[in-house]
């Protein structure tokens, strides 16, 4: 090489280390800014552009109180950015002929059906990555994490009825998703997380990604956080995620540098390092407007346009270019990606508190640092794109008398309405401070999930004050005047009857482990569990709980079983008590008593019980001492 070509060689070189150091100063000192003036206890951030990853850096800790930093290389949930990669996957099988975007999903999965079946039979795979199939969002789940568990899903449709013509409005589905997962599922033969890992995060070398909820290290649990007056870290210690919603967003964990890879190839015409991932014309029909929405509103900081959805893709036009972007959130972290598909640039940003439902008059949201990330690493100016232009419009200056406020002081527990799978066994506990301000503590199995202030607008209605999105709460009250309870974003929650309570008695099962039986009920502790009775009408319920150490071992249950001669068998229903889905089926013996049977749907399924009575009194057991008794009961708390 001469002497010249050196020297141009040099300056080129020298060219590349200035603007890279330009880009990390750029963004590197913007998001220290967004780091100190928002309430993120951390957060991550990855920066593509053409065909690189320039930029990765990470900000604060992993939680709150304590010492480890929050990194490029931090594991966290992504949520339902795996809708895209649900997209990707069925691309893949597109480009080898094994599916079509516009045939009906029933040719592919016979079994699909809802309700009004000749409705159902028009959806095609198109719509399902669209989200314009009408498929009803979220039924209950039965936590089920193995490939049954879509399975289930698709059994459950059966029942569920189509509200509008396939393919004509768009409306957020996560079971539409699931679906989509089915048919990988299907097609392959393999469950699709193998498929997943197999042909999207192996050859993209994510290898922090994973999306099996089997496989997650419970050991290592994720650092997230609740909404309160500031964060609240939470204390994930290992729940089941549930394995219907899989291919939508419930078990998927990343990082900011493994998406990078995911980015390069999307902005890279699907190769990675030389290897075809997705063909650059699949992307582009990844990246296709199918169907609009509404938009981010000009009061909101929009431009008042409408959304577009593509498939597993949002499109939008923000500040005069076009965006693909899409976000996840779980309650207790958030991601949020963006795409400038002109200057080939992109960023993934994950988050350890849901910025989804961040009060956005307080704090900015995560679609403006992702959008002004990409300004920058354009070298343009930042944008005020997604911050509000007018004021929070339920300040009110309404003040609740003081001699008032000990009438909503109470316990009130979750009953219905919403999406009930995400909401079941929580308890909402209003309290008055020594400020003698009205505070609220939401709780599921002891732990703290929500914290709020009660900001009343009239002495029936109140406003939630903490670092989320203000919500509306209606107190409900008798024709005397007495609350009862409560209605919170739809969802229906009854006050504690005290009185009735003093009619129960607790009893300890084991660590953490409780059973809430009435007072005229026995109650003994046996060797595999325990035993409860009543004289007076003959019933009896019996227990089995099982240690760590034995797992799911339910010999003992199918020898009791064995030895009472069942018949009639009847239908296996699920229900929703405290934070977890029953499974109950009932029998009856050949004495003729009604049996039924209590197991909880759960991968750490330790607790199975029987209730055994007369016809009579069988219905009056399961509402009066049944429910009481699951709803208290812990069961993955041993």
């Amino acid at each position: 090489m001469n002497t010249v070509l050196r020297i141009s060689l040099a300056v080129l070189l020298l060219g590349c280390f200035e603007g890279q150091a330009q880009i990390e100063k750029r963004i590197g000192g913007y998001l220290k800014k967004v780091y100190r003036n928002h309430t993120i206890p951390g957060f991550a951030a990855v920066v593509v552009k053409e065909g690189k990853i320039v930029y990765k850096s990470g900000f604060g800790k992993k939680q709150l109180g304590k010492n480890a930093d929050f990194t490029h290389k931090t594991v966290s949930d992504i949520g339902s950015l795996t809708k895209s990669i649900t997209a990707v996957a069925i691309m893949q099988l597109v480009e080898q002929n094994k599916v079509s975007l516009d045939t009906p999903v029933v040719h592919y999965l016979p079994d699909f059906r809802t309700a009004n079946k000749e409705m159902s039979d028009r959806i095609t795979v198109r719509m399902l990555l669209n989200n314009t199939a009408g498929l009803k969002s979220n039924p209950v789940p039965s936590y089920h994490p193995s490939t049954k568990a879509l399975e289930h899903l698709l059994e459950s449709l059966k029942t569920t009825f189509l509200s509008r013509e396939p393919g004509t409005s768009y409306e957020y589905s996560n079971t539409d998703f699931s679906i989509a997962g089915l048919l990988v599922q299907r097609l392959t033969g393999m469950s699709y997380e193998a498929y997943v890992e197999e042909n999207i995060f192996a050859p993209l070398q994510m290898r922090s990604s994973i999306s099996n909820s089997l496989a997650l290290d419970t050991s290592l649990p994720l650092q997230g956080h609740y909404y309160g007056p500031k964060p609240l870290p939470s204390q994930d210690r290992g729940f089941v995620k549930s394995g219907e919603y899989v291919p939508a967003g419930s078990a998927t964990q990343s990082t900011v540098e493994d998406l990078g890879n995911y980015l390069v190839a999307l902005v890279d015409g699907g190769r990675f390092k030389g290897k075809e991932v997705l063909s650059e014309e699949s992307i582009k029909d990844l990246w296709q407007p199918n169907i609009s929405f509404q938009g981010l509103s000009k009061a909101d900081g929009g431009n008042g346009k409408k959304y577009q959805y593509g498939l597993g893709w949002m499109i939008s036009e923000i500040d005069g270019r076009t965006v693909v972007h899409h976000g996840g959130s779980t309650g207790t972290m958030s991601s949020f990606t963006m795409i400038d598909v002109v200057n080939h640039t992109a960023t993934a940003l994950l988050f350890n508190l849901d910025l989804t439902f961040i009060d956005k008059h307080q704090f900015i949201p995560h679609y403006t640092i992702a959008n002004n990330v990409l300004h920058l690493a354009n070298e343009e100016d930042i944008s005020a794109f997604g911050i509000p232009i007018t004021e929070d419009e339920t300040k009110n200056n309404f003040e609740l008398d003081l001699k008032e406020k000990d009438k909503y002081i109470g316990e009130y527990h979750f009953e219905s309405g919403g999406f009930a799978w995400m909401s079941f066994g929580l308890t909402l506990n209003v309290e008055i401070t020594d400020q003698k301000e009205l505070k609220s503590k939401v709780l599921r199995d002891n732990e703290t999930v929500s914290e709020f202030y009660l900001d009343f607008i009239n002495p029936s209605t109140c406003v939630t004050r903490n670092i989320a999105n203000p919500e509306t709460i209606r107190f409900t009250f008798t024709p005397k005047g007495e609350i009862k309870g409560l209605l919170w974003n739809g969802r229906l929650y009854k006050r504690k009857n005290e009185a009735a309570m003093e009619n129960l008695h607790t009893y300890t099962l084991a660590k953490h482990k409780r059973a809430v039986l009435p007072k005229n009920w026995t109650f003994d502790k046996t060797a595999s569990g325990f035993m409860a009775s009543n004289q007076d009408s003959g019933s009896k319920i019996t227990g089995w709980i099982n240690s760590r150490s034995t797992g799911k071992d339910t010999s003992a249950l199918e020898t009791y079983l064995g030895n009472l001669q069942l018949t009639k068998p009847g239908l296996t229903t699920r229900q929703n008590f405290s934070i977890h889905t029953w499974e109950m089926q009932s029998f009856q013996t050949a004495k003729g008593v009604v049996l039924t049977i209590f197991s909880p749907i759960t991968s750490e399924s330790q607790i199975h019980l029987v209730l055994e009575s007369n016809a009579r009194n069988h219905t009056k057991n399961i509402n009066d001492v049944m429910i009481q008794l699951l709803t208290f009961l812990r069961v993955n708390s041993m």
